[in-house]
């Protein structure tokens, strides 16, 4: 036994005695002899103890005798792939080391033991551990055991060599040296719910028997594949609905191109893959390989690989697991292996789909929709947006949720929350149907459903023509001061903070202003882009009612300002009028006709009962607009949203086209082949993400259909 040191470089700490020396006895001058010799000793002794464990003092023990435990590795993958290596010195250990197969590589190991036990001292032991899915002990470590011919003979499926280090440190005789020599290719197959952990069980077993210790020695076997076609997966949904038709994959790899046969099973029934054919199989021929890089010993070609991986549909009509299995028939002969030629996955399929189905389409055309999914074989509940569940629990019995032309502003904010929470959380669908009411022309921008589309409502100026010019001509007499059924809120603070509301929905290049008027006309806010709308805001809510009513000057001020825009300045030109009263006779026809020539459009709203009814009636319907009489003025806000919406015109690409269909891989459009003409789309943005697929654009290469997972 002898003592040593993990860090002996801490040792130099140990001159500090010296000087430790020299101060104890200047600052102790005063003490006695024994007492100033005492207490500097009493230090010196606590540097030393110090500097000892800093620099890990242990003491080591020699003994003569060692004992040492072989994990070979005998696995399939051993017995069929592994090249013999060569000895230390450059020349081969025996004469089978450029030999393939089971028989080669077992007279090979029993070679190299027999070497091991010739060369061990007479006082060591060896014992031998073999291991592929699980290990065995062929023999327990001693000092004359014969290990020749104790190679198992036949291999069982699967490597695990944390199980196979621990086996070996248990049968460790008492008192020996201890060390052990693992022979593998180190190729562990141990899974648990398809997540590798046996990278990390094979470190926690050495760090155990390093704490014991006990040192592992290892002997890597290479790779040399060669005739070699192997089923890399099998890939389909892993869940589907009855009646749908889904995608299944199947991927072969291989070390050359290899004829042969694929067959594909659909719950242990064959599926015709041939086209036109009485043959069952699939011929795959060495044309139809893709080359890709197979991972194998580096520099060495034979093993350059190859891919193909093939694409199937299979149509679902059995609730439960349905399950595929792929399997490969080589050409006799080009293949050494024909256990891992077959793989399988599992679709599980669940009943008839329920969808709910928010509709702001109105008319026939909002039930063709609807109608085509009932055909298709969906449970489908139409409702409108105020009918949308708050909380989570009311959309549990649901597969989907559509909406279908349905603008941001009828659709809350917890409700919102709630369709997220529904597709991140619970797995459920969610599809937005474009309309001049959807995605960025409904005010989508920045909501919560925009973070889970997987298109972006914000679109590209670039694709956008001009931004839309919005002017609110809003009455301001005597009488719009009256309070709103009883409330505390005037027809007039009501009707400002509708005019905000309606500010709020533009874009910063967009223009807005708002004309205030009662005997006389007012500019609040310049018409000009919507730059600064809390500025904005700030004035509008600062109108107050004053004086009669004379709509005429009031509308007359919005078409001149508007009048002389190009369309280079706005797009789209949009006049909302609010009042509650009658107005003195005036040139309206003309006044209106001349807007329209101008590209202007004009949209009228009357509040309360004392209105001039068929007045406002004939100027929307001549200017282009809608004509909305209001009895409870607390419905003003929506109203004006509502009409600003047209400003967002912009959006729609009204023009006739036909999508063209991009090879995306994306199942939703597997078979589709054409697609019909549309008379236009709502513009959308494209999102910078991976996980989106996109397989149909417009001419202009704008999305027209996307899909993504989401949660």
């Amino acid at each position: 036994m002898f003592f040593t040191f993990d860090h002996p470089h801490y040792l130099w700490l140990l001159l500090l005695a010296l000087p430790m020396i020299w101060l104890g006895r200047r600052s102790l001058a005063s003490a006695d002899r024994w007492r100033r010799r005492v207490a500097v000793a009493l230090r010196l002794i606590v540097l030393v103890l110090l500097v000892t464990i800093l620099a890990g003092l242990q003491t080591v023990r020699v003994r003569d005798d060692l004992a040492v435990v072989a994990l070979v590795d005998q696995s399939e993958s051993v017995r069929r792939y592994v090249q013999p290596p060569a000895s230390s010195d450059g020349t081969a250990a025996n004469p089978l080391a450029e030999v393939r197969g089971p028989t080669a590589v077992d007279e090979w190991l029993d070679f190299w033991l027999r070497g091991a036990v010739d060369q061990r001292g007479p006082d060591d032991a060896i014992g031998l551990v073999t291991f592929d899915g699980r290990p065995t002990v062929r023999s327990m470590p001693g000092p004359s055991v014969d290990l020749v011919g104790s190679v198992m003979p036949d291999a069982i499926e699967g490597t695990d060599l944390a199980t196979a280090v621990r086996r070996g440190m248990a049968i460790f005789p008492e008192g020996a040296a201890r060390r052990m020599v693992l022979v593998s290719d180190g190729n562990d197959t141990t899974t648990l719910s398809g997540l590798r952990l046996d990278d990390a069980d094979l470190i926690a077993a050495a760090r155990e028997a390093a704490a014991a210790g006990v040192r592992i020695d290892v002997m890597p076997l290479n790779y040399l594949v060669r005739d070699e076609v192997m089923v890399e997966g099998v890939y389909a949904p892993v869940e589907a609905k009855t009646g749908q038709t889904v995608a299944v994959r199947v991927a072969l790899r291989a070390t050359k191109p290899t004829p042969g046969k694929l067959f594909l099973k659909h719950d242990g029934q064959l599926i015709d893959l041939a086209a036109n054919s009485d043959d069952v199989g699939l011929p795959v021929s060495a044309d139809a390989w893709v080359a890709q890089g197979l991972p194998g010993s580096a520099g060495d070609s034979a093993n350059a690989g190859f891919v193909y991986i093939r694409r199937f549909e299979a149509p679902l009509n059995a609730k439960g697991p349905n399950r595929f299995e792929a399997v490969f028939e080589p050409i006799a002969g080009r293949d050494r292996m024909v256990s891992n030629n077959r793989g399988e996955a599992v679709t599980l399929v669940s009943g008839k789909g329920r969808v709910l189905f928010v509709n702001q389409v109105e008319g026939e055309s909002g039930v063709i929709l609807p109608n085509t999914l009932r055909q298709r074989g969906l449970d489908v509940e139409v409702i409108g947006a105020a009918q949308l569940p708050v909380r989570l629990d009311g959309l549990r019995g649901y597969d989907a949720v559509y909406f279908q032309n349905v603008p941001a502003d009828i659709v809350v904010e917890p409700q919102q929350k709630t369709v997220a929470r529904f597709v991140r959380d619970l797995g459920g669908g969610f599809v937005m149907v474009g309309g001049p009411d959807s995605f960025g022309a409904g005010n989508w921008n920045d909501t919560t459903i925009d973070e889970i589309l997987p298109v972006a409502c914000e679109v590209p100026n670039e694709k956008v023509m001009p931004g839309g010019a919005l002017v609110i001509v809003l009455d301001r007499s005597n009488s719009m001061m009256e309070p709103v059924a009883g409330g505390i809120y005037t027809k007039q603070q009501i009707a400002n903070e509708s005019a905000v509301q309606a500010l709020t929905t533009l874009q910063p290049r967009d223009l807005f202003g708002l004309v205030a008027f009662d005997s006389s006309p007012q500019w609040i806010v310049d018409l000009r882009p919507n730059l600064d709308p809390n500025a904005s805001a700030k004035k509008i809510r600062a109108v107050k009612p004053n004086g009669g009513t004379d709509i005429y000057p009031g509308l007359k001020l919005a078409y001149n300002a508007l009048r002389v825009l190009g369309e280079r300045d706005a797009s789209v030109k949009h006049v909302i009028l609010l009042t509650d009263g009658q107005s003195p006779k005036a040139n309206f026809d003309e006044l209106v006709k001349n807007m329209r020539d101008a590209g202007i459009t004009l949209s009228t709203v009357g509040v309360g009962n004392n209105i001039n009814q068929q007045l406002l009636t004939r100027l929307a319907g001549a200017g282009g607009g809608k004509f909305h009489h209001v009895q409870d003025a607390t419905l003003l806000p929506r109203i004006f949203i509502k009409e600003a919406r047209i400003v967002r015109k912009p959006l729609l690409r009204e023009q006739r086209f036909t999508p063209a269909l991009r090879k995306t891989g994306s199942p939703v459009t597997t078979g589709l082949t054409t697609t019909p003409a549309l008379n236009g789309h709502v513009l959308t943005g494209r999102k910078n993400d991976p996980r989106v697929f996109m397989p149909m654009v417009s001419d202009k290469d704008d999305p027209v259909f996307a899909h993504w997972q989401v949660g």
